[in-house]
């Protein structure tokens, strides 16, 4: 069992704290036996956890232990986050690897029904009641019917061979749909056939949702057909889950995602990945709290302000709109609640922000609100996405502004390794960040799958390090990149 105190975060925010206990993969001798169990204990103490504290949750984590041990079953990277389940059915599924279609049998865990407690319907009206948005989906390591989606207009092909190049490097074998500008160059199309990516490009048009008038920009008159009434940085949600439903092999699992500032360092849903249960959201890092402008602002002024009204959202982890899983039904229908909320603050002028990002805004309220009740939050570091983004961003700042207090040019500053940089690794590992080689970690060491905000590392890792990995270079057939 690893500890990870309040003491091992770099970025605490007294007087609350938190102390994970994780237990990764207890396996009994025989390997007969695997649990995966996570403890949390909110402990109010300005400089840590008393030795007490972690005592008395190590005995939890063991007593937890002996009790949710199960003949058979692999939780994957993190801990204890589904309920544990017995039984299931397989489902046949089609997908297309190449020129070849083949049958492919996926086992599907059903769930009870859910608790009559939760939810059936979210305040506009969509019905989230069908027990199979409660399934697990075990792959057992084959990607070959799961799916990643993202927008990624207006980008050059270094983007794509980062992200498509790299994801195909960890062995996925599954779909990727990417939408992307009506001026798309012809070298990104001929990478896209050469990566078996599917492209969807878009068609734009004028805005008729009543933020159109509200800016002088050119954004705020363009939006992507046809989904004319919200805002263009929105529409990628309802024309997701437009892709989803057109694609036939699209199966499996299904990650949405960033495209820009994402990279992988191994499949998501390949050898060793967990059971993906329902939808799955991703906290950011444990101090970024939905008190953050980006939140608080558009949910206070759109849903209201008093203690009442912020009592079920207000101060809770944040979880980042960038990147969400979850099985082929939760996926679907996590993207029509959000395109039907986003409709509803369209059509609320209280609602309206003139502002990137209020997607997320979005994402958290109608999680805290219970409205989507088949949706687990992740902690960060704990599961198939490492959101780096805070961490990346203190960090070279205070690695830059260093460099300037010393005297040298903000340019020069930004440009320089970590300190602890070896000739393997960007950055050194005292920063409890990355493995020797430079690669992102989870909380108990292991490499990360999926990483998102990557670039807030700054100049050297993202324009200088990074282009010079291996994992991070893709090129095509006759010397062309």
């Amino acid at each position: 069992v690893r500890i990870i105190s309040p003491n091992s975060i770099r970025y605490k925010e007294p007087p609350t704290s938190d102390l994970f206990l994780a237990s990764h993969h207890i396996t009994s001798r025989g390997g007969a036996y695997r649990a995966s169990i996570m403890v949390k204990i909110r402990v109010k103490r300005k400089y840590g956890a008393p030795k007490s504290c972690k005592y008395a949750a190590l005995a939890v984590v063991v007593l937890v232990s002996v009790l949710a041990f199960q003949p058979g079953r692999n939780t994957g990277d993190y801990s204890l986050l589904f309920p544990l389940t017995s039984g299931g059915l397989t489902v046949n599924e089609t997908v297309n690897e190449g020129e070849k279609e083949e049958i492919k049998s996926s086992p599907v865990t059903k769930h009870n029904e859910p608790p009559s407690e939760r939810r059936t319907t979210t305040d506009t009206g969509v019905d989230v009641s069908d027990p199979t948005l409660y399934d697990t989906v075990d792959l057992k390591g084959d990607s070959s019917t799961a799916t990643v989606m993202g927008m990624a207009t207006g980008y050059d092909l270094r983007v794509f061979t980062l992200f498509i190049g790299g994801l195909r490097k960890t062995g996925f074998k599954g779909n990727i749909i990417l939408g992307l500008a009506p001026d798309v160059k012809q070298d990104v199309l001929e990478y896209f056939k050469f990566r078996r990516v599917a492209p969807k490009i878009q068609q734009y048009a004028n805005c008729t949702n009543p933020m159109k008038d509200g800016g002088g920009d050119e954004e705020s008159k363009t939006c992507a057909y046809p989904y004319n009434d919200i805002k263009i940085r929105w529409s990628r949600f309802p024309l997701q889950r437009d892709w989803l439903l057109e694609c036939k092999t699209c199966t499996g699992p299904v990650l949405i995602m960033d495209v820009r500032d994402s990279l992988f360092q191994l499949d998501p849903f390949g050898p060793g990945s967990p059971p993906i249960t329902g939808l799955q959201v991703f906290q950011e890092h444990l101090n970024q709290t939905t008190k953050h402008w980006i939140t608080s602002h558009p949910i206070s002024k759109c849903k209201g302000d008093t203690s009442q009204d912020r009592e079920t959202w207000y101060g809770k982890p944040m979880l980042c709109s960038g990147t969400t899983i979850g099985t082929r039904s939760a996926m679907l229908k996590y993207l029509e609640a959000m395109h039907a909320e986003m409709k509803v603050w369209m059509s609320d002028k209280k609602c309206h922000f003139a502002m990137n990002g209020d997607d997320q805004s979005i994402h958290n309220y109608l999680f805290y609100t219970g409205q989507l009740p088949f949706a687990q939050s992740i902690p960060n570091r704990m599961g198939i996405v490492n959101t780096v983004g805070v961490e990346g961003s203190i960090e070279y700042i205070k690695w830059r502004k260093q460099g300037m207090d010393e005297g040298l040019e903000q340019g020069v500053s930004a440009a320089r390794p970590f300190p602890g940089a070896t000739d393997r690794s960007w950055i050194g590992t005292q920063y409890n960040l990355t493995d020797d080689e430079g690669f992102f970690t989870q909380y108990d060491g292991t490499r990360s799958r999926v990483i998102h905000q990557a670039d807030r590392f700054g100049m050297y890792y993202w324009y200088m390090w990074l282009p010079r990995q291996p994992f991070a270079q893709d090129s095509m057939p006759n010397n062309k990149s």
